[in-house]
This record gives structure tokens, sequence and C-alpha cells, in this order.
């Protein structure tokens, strides 16, 4: 009908009206004001290929025109599209927040619990929105006033008298934390030990105490070597250790002088004291029950000095005694140790 007249390029609306009141002009029976009316009833076919009725108003569309626009229209659908869709997550957002805060009220009583809530927008073709919520706890502290009851000491701070009544010489004080119970049980450890040996001693419980003076001695009048106390020799021999104990008996009390029984030691002992461990527990013992001691202890550490050969031995250069013995006590505030422990 129009011949072969064509757009080849799209055109806009404005453009497109243009052209059509352009085509109008060269068509005698087109009207320049494009208002030809007809009925909804006629048919495409009528008016001919080109026309597109709607409104009641007849515009004039070329073919590649609408194929151009179509790719137009797509995306306004897409937009439409997409905001029915921010819509509907929007609605569900709120329904969602509504229901978490009736449920935490219902959960929380009285509480008085304050909620700020956060909003993020993310774009993707559209806009999705993000909420967050973050709980803020509205604690109160309040300063509650405790009172510590400590319970009264009525115990003297000074040695049990009743324990230290014939006591007058230092060495009756002495045999007091060294009781009789504690010697005679080393001196049958020892002869147990002996005869484990093969060999018959018979050590008495006033030898093991001779035995005992002699060491206390050496320690004060010292000599190159322990066989030099019983030295003919006159810038030697101590007289007074030749009296009271021979060199052998000394000699023996050395070789078999024992506290625990060796034939008890378990096979995966650990305890690197289980020898002298019952004499250790003893003399806790007897600590503990001879002194009261004041009512502030101190727990602390000791070293005993010893520069010989021992897996016990610790060294520590930053301490006053580098190397030795280190026990772990329970001290009062005289210094009176009512505890250790190696």
């Amino acid at each position: 009908m129009f011949g072969n007249w064509k757009f080849r390029e799209p055109l806009n609306d404005k453009e497109l009206l243009a052209a059509a009141e352009q085509a109008a002009i060269e068509l005698e029976n087109i009207p320049l004001d494009n208002n030809v009316i007809i009925d909804e009833e006629e048919s495409e076919d009528e008016i001919g290929e080109g026309y597109e009725v709607k409104n009641t108003n007849m515009y004039l569309v070329e073919e590649e025109t609408k194929a151009g626009n179509a790719d137009t229209d797509q995306d306004k659908i897409f937009e439409i599209e997409i905001e029915a869709e921010n819509k509907i997550i929007q609605s569900q957002s709120l329904d969602t927040e509504t229901q978490l805060e009736q449920s935490e009220a219902t959960s929380s009583g009285v509480r008085n619990e304050s909620y700020t809530k956060e909003k993020k927008m993310k774009n993707n073709r559209g806009k999705k929105v993000i909420k967050t919520k973050i709980e803020e706890s509205t604690r109160k502290w309040k300063k509650r006033r405790v009172i510590t009851s400590i319970p009264e000491y009525n115990n003297n701070e000074t040695p049990v008298e009743e324990h230290f009544i014939n006591c007058i010489t230092y060495t009756d004080f002495f045999l007091k934390v060294l009781s009789p119970s504690i010697i005679k049980d080393i001196v049958y450890q020892s002869n147990l030990y002996a005869t484990q040996r093969g060999k018959t001693m018979n050590f008495k419980e006033n030898e093991f105490l001779t035995f005992l003076g002699i060491n206390f001695f050496m320690g004060y009048h010292k000599l190159p070597s322990y066989k030099n106390y019983w030295s003919c020799s006159d810038d030697l021999g101590v007289a007074v250790v030749k009296r009271v104990m021979t060199r052998s008996r000394f000699e023996q009390f050395l070789q078999y002088l024992h506290i625990n029984d060796n034939s008890i030691i378990p096979a995966n002992n650990k305890d690197k004291i289980f020898k002298i461990r019952p004499f250790v527990k003893a003399l806790n013992e007897q600590f503990d029950l001879l002194n009261n001691g004041t009512r502030a202890l101190s727990v602390d550490e000791s070293m005993i000095i010893f520069k010989g050969r021992s897996c016990l031995k610790q060294y520590n250069p930053q301490k006053p005694i580098k190397r030795g013995y280190k026990l772990w006590c329970i001290a009062d505030q005289k210094g009176y140790v009512k505890k250790f422990e190696v």
C-alpha cells in the first residue's frame, strides 16, 4: 500500500509522530490531525497493513519500527516486575519483623530491651531491602554489699606447751620433733634392708641416735675425711667420736640406713622421694601437732643448699641459693613451717 517506504533505524515517539504526519500529508485520504475514528469492531485488515488500533486512535506504525521498539518495551516490563518484587520483599520483611517483635515481647515479659534497626539497600537490577537487627542488652549493674565473716582464731600463737613440759636442753626439743615412733621406724627399716641383703646388723635405737649425733658434730668440726675422726694421729683423731662408736659400726649405718621398704616400690613409680616419703609425712604431722602457728599463713618456696649429685637438685641463678633442693612450705608469720613438700 505504501510502496517500499521504510524506517531504517528505530525511532522514538516524537520522531515516529513526525514521520506519521509527513506520511499523512503524502496520503490524501489521511487528515493532518491524525484523529481518524474507527469502530472497535472493524478489523485490522480493513484498515490496512501498518496500522495499529489503540484507544480508538489510529497510528501509522512501520513493521520494522515495532521490532526496534520491542527491547524498550521489554525493559519497561522488567522494571515493572522488579518494582512488584521489591514491594513483595518489603511486605514480607515487615511481616517477619512484626512477628519477631511480638515473639520477643511475649518471651521477655516486662523486660525493657531496645532494638536498633539498620536498612541496607542493594541494587541488583532493582532495589532489594535488607534489614538487620542488632540486639543491645540493657543490663543494669547494681553494687551489692557483701559482708564476709572471718571466724575467730582462738588458738594460742605459741607452741603447744603440753608437749614440751620436760624439755630442758635443745636436744630435748629436737627429740620431740623427731618422735620415738619415727626413730623406731627408721631402725626397723634399716634392719629389714640389711636382712634383704643377707646381713644381720641388729641396729638399736640408741645406736641410731649416736650415729645421728656424730653427723651433727661433723657438720661444725670438719676434717678432710670421715675416717680421720677415728685416726690415731693426735692432730686428726677426735676422742669423743672414738669413745661413742667404732668406725666400722658407723660405716654399717651409712651402708644400710633405710626409711622405706624397697620391696613395695611399684613398677611404674613416679615418686622421686618414695624412699623417704614416710619420713616426710611423719615430720609434717609433727610440725602441725607441736605448734599452733599464727592466724595468717603463707605459701612460698624454700631452697636447701646442696651441690652434690641428685635428680632432685635444681639450679636457679637468680636466687641467693642457686643450687639445691626446692621445698614448698606453709609457714606462719613467725617463720614456723607447718608443712612442706619436696
